[in-house]
Order: C-alpha cells, then sequence, then structure tokens
C-alpha cells in the first residue's frame, strides 16, 4: 500500500450505524502479561472472554466482537511470513496483506536522542528482537467458522530466533464490520509487544499507529537534533516534514479514538471516565517518542539559565501559552501535538497533552484535569516544582499528591487559576501511565 491508500483505508472507519453501550458491566483495564510480555488496554465495557497458555481472548459485551493475543516460543517461527500463513491458513482465511516495521521503545528512545544502537550478535539477552525492530505485517482478513463469517484484521510480529512472536487478531461478525471497525483498531494499536516494564508502555506509538506511519524517520532526525545537525529539505527543515508526517498518523488515531468515545456519552460516569482516560492515554501513546525533538530544541534554551529541569515547568508554560487558540470543529475538537508545535497553535486539550509530553521528557510528571462544567482542560504538575510567582501555589488533590495546576489558553503563571474555575470539585483528574 502507498501511504495515500494506508490514510484512505485509516479513515474508512466512520460508523455506519450508533453503537448502545451496555450499562451492565465494568470498564477495562490495562492489561499486562508478564509472562508472555505483552500489553494492551482494551476499550470501556471489552471483557476477559478466555485466558491459556500463549492464548488469551477478549470480547465486547455483546460477544459481537473479538480480540484476541496469540505468543509463540523464541524461534518457532523466525520471520513474519510463515508467522502469517501459519495463522492464515488455520482460519482459511483471505487476507491482503502490507509489511511495515515495528520498532521497540528502547530502540525508539536511542534514536531520538542520538545513541548508538546496540547491535547483537547471536542471542540478545533481553528477550527483544535484535536491534529492537521486530517484521511485521497489517492484515485486512476474511474467514468462516461454522455458519459464521467473520471479517477483522491482524497484526503479525516476529521475533526471530531470539524473542517470542505474535499474532494479534481483532474481528467481528462480517455482518457488523463497519460498526465495529474503529474498536478493532484501536484494540489492535492497544497492543505493545515484548514489553517488560510498565512505563515502557507510553514510549512508542501502537503497531497500527507505526504501520501508518514509520516513527524512526524523525526519530533519526530528532537525534541529529540532539547532536546539533539541522538538516535541509526543500524550502524546510526535514524535521518539520517528518514530524508533519507523524501528525497526520496521530490525528488518524485521534479522530478514530473520537468516534469511540462518542458512544459512551449516555453511559454511567464511571465508564465515561474510564472511556476519557482511554482516549486521552491512546492519544498521548502515540505522540510521545515524536516530540523529543521539539523537547531537544526547547530544553536546549531553557538550559542556558538553568540545568535544573524542575526550574524549567514555568517557561515551558509560557511558551506554549504564546500559541494561537484554534479549535478544529471537529467531533474530536483535538488537533494533533505533532502538529501544534510546527504551528503555533492549538486548544486547551492540544496543548496540555503537549505539555505533558515535554514534561515527562524532562523526567517531570503531570495529569490533565478536565472540567465539563467549564468546557476546559487544564494540566497538573508533580512534586518538587514550584508556582512561577509570589502566591501561584494553586494545586489538585489527586492519587495522593498535590499537583500544580498549569493554564496553558491563557498568560498565567504556574500555579495560578482564575478564581471561577478554583473550585478543585469542578474538576476530575487523569494519569495517563499504565495501570494493569
Amino acid at each position: 500500500m502507498t501511504r495515500k491508500s494506508r490514510l484512505n483505508f485509516m479513515k474508512a472507519g466512520l460508523f455506519l450505524f450508533i453503537l448502545i453501550i451496555s450499562l451492565r458491566g465494568i470498564g477495562a483495564e490495562e492489561v499486562f502479561h508478564p509472562v508472555e510480555r505483552w500489553g494492551a488496554h482494551p476499550p470501556v465495557t471489552w471483557q476477559l472472554l478466555s485466558a491459556e497458555p500463549q492464548l488469551t481472548s477478549f470480547s465486547d459485551m455483546e460477544g459481537r466482537a473479538i480480540f484476541q493475543v496469540f505468543t509463540f516460543p523464541q524461534g518457532l517461527y523466525t520471520d513474519v511470513q510463515s508467522l502469517n500463513r501459519a495463522i492464515v491458513s488455520s482460519l482459511n482465511a483471505q487476507a491482503e496483506q502490507a509489511a511495515f516495521t515495528y520498532t521497540l521503545p528502547d530502540t525508539l528512545g536511542a534514536l531520538y536522542r542520538g545513541e548508538p544502537l546496540v547491535q547483537t550478535n547471536g542471542l540478545d539477552l533481553s528477550g527483544n528482537p535484535p536491534g529492537g525492530q521486530a517484521e511485521g505485517l497489517f492484515a485486512d482478513m476474511q474467514w468462516s467458522s461454522g455458519t459464521l463469517d467473520l471479517r477483522g484484521y491482524g497484526i503479525f510480529l516476529s521475533g526471530g530466533s531470539d524473542a517470542l512472536s505474535y499474532g494479534v487478531l481483532a474481528f467481528s461478525l462480517e455482518e457488523l464490520f463497519e460498526v465495529y471497525h474503529d474498536f478493532l483498531l484501536s484494540v489492535l494499536d492497544s497492543f505493545h509487544p515484548w514489553l517488560t516494564e510498565e512505563s515502557q508502555y507510553l514510549r512508542a506509538p501502537g503497531p497500527v499507529s507505526q504501520f501508518f506511519e514509520d516513527p524512526v524517520p524523525l526519530a533519526m532526525v530528532n537525534g541529529n537534533l540532539a547532536q546539533g545537525i539541522q538538516q535541509t529539505r526543500g524550502n524546510g527543515s526535514v524535521y518539520q516534514h517528518t514530524l508533519a508526517l507523524r501528525g497526520d498518523a496521530t490525528q488518524v488515531v485521534i479522530d478514530r479514538e473520537a468516534r469511540i468515545l462518542s458512544q459512551f456519552q449516555q453511559a454511567p460516569a464511571d465508564l465515561q471516565m474510564d472511556a476519557w482516560r482511554r482516549f486521552y492515554q491512546i492519544i498521548y501513546r502515540d505522540s510521545f517518542a515524536d516530540m523529543a525533538g521539539t523537547a531537544v530544541r526547547w530544553f536546549g534554551d531553557l538550559s542556558k539559565n538553568s540545568y535544573d529541569p524542575l526550574t524549567w515547568p514555568g517557561p515551558l508554560l509560557s511558551r506554549l501559552q504564546g500559541f494561537e487558540y484554534r479549535r478544529t470543529g471537529t467531533l474530536a475538537d483535538l488537533e494533533a501535538p505533532q502538529i501544534a508545535v510546527l504551528e503555533n497553535a492549538g486548544d486547551c486539550d492540544t496543548l496540555v497533552l503537549t505539555y505533558l509530553a515535554l514534561l515527562e521528557h524532562a523526567g517531570i510528571d503531570g495529569i490533565i484535569m478536565v472540567s465539563t462544567k467549564h468546557a476546559h482542560s487544564l494540566a497538573g504538575v508533580g512534586s518538587g516544582v514550584a508556582g512561577s510567582g509570589p502566591g501561584a501555589n494553586a494545586r489538585f488533590p489527586f492519587l495522593g499528591e498535590s499537583w500544580l495546576v498549569a493554564e496553558l489558553t491563557h498568560p498565567v503563571d504556574l500555579g495560578l487559576i482564575a478564581a471561577s474555575m478554583a473550585d478543585p470539585a469542578d474538576w476530575f483528574g487523569f494519569h495517563l501511565g499504565f495501570r494493569p
């Protein structure tokens, strides 16, 4: 597939029907399988269907859509084609396939920091694919099981001789495929292979997003920036070009996740909260690594005045407050953070997610604060950070910590908030870290 056809393909998920979210059950949480070394965050209300060695299955509450993770031992499938053939032939499925490369967070991080990759000869003792990259296939599949006609997608990732391999399927009844299309892509995109530490979950885009737009070219450009190397392309920089491409990928993710979130408007409050948190987490995860180049450039400016990252949240906030306030008018009403830093514009949600990513690149924790009463979002900055001025100490209690409030859309000091919005009861917080 060409990049354009991939974009059209990924955008094809507009709902033809409206799902009615059942009021039964509980919202889904993240899932971490430490033995088989994978994580995922199924959509809210999806439930564990069965858990067996090398096969874990989930379904939506109606039992009409399925998510399955097949885990295979090291060396069983040394290339992705043989892995794909084994599963596709066992289902007697028809499949349209396209290859891609999946890159793990450690490798992506080394690239965007400008560090040399560690190449191994023979066994990789970390249990990861050599070099932290794996052959992948994305497949659009159709097959029958008894009297049922099924359709869905598959992600196939080969660990070669050194690491586990994965076959991940998301499918529904063929007659309901358009209804579940966004959910199927979303649950596949939430999958994280070769996961050993929960903190790594947010450090690289999901496999569907990596299929759509490889994050490695941008990471390599960011690595060059970290070493002071500038590259140009036509009338602009290679950084701007590659960041825009990844921004397009994240925008597809945002629009997909907004369509899913819209299905929970009439759900109970606890399910709505779970759905909102998942919405923000998926978007944050998709854009986090891409923000490294912005972090390198902005932190370089800040370090001229102070080498202590705990002094940076205030100046970072001021810089983002200088952006144009811009809304998209779409269902999501949220732009990709990559586009925000390219065009110096965004709304409150976009700017908060951008700010949180930059803080995390500096090793500072943060949360997103959302208020339906004020139709607004803020950031909360973690411990050790002081307000920017006298009396600037507005804080939000959440998860046993007192978070310093950051307003992104008005030029006020870190730790200040309008009196009309100062009641903590008007806000609910989301920490976007992985929580199995």
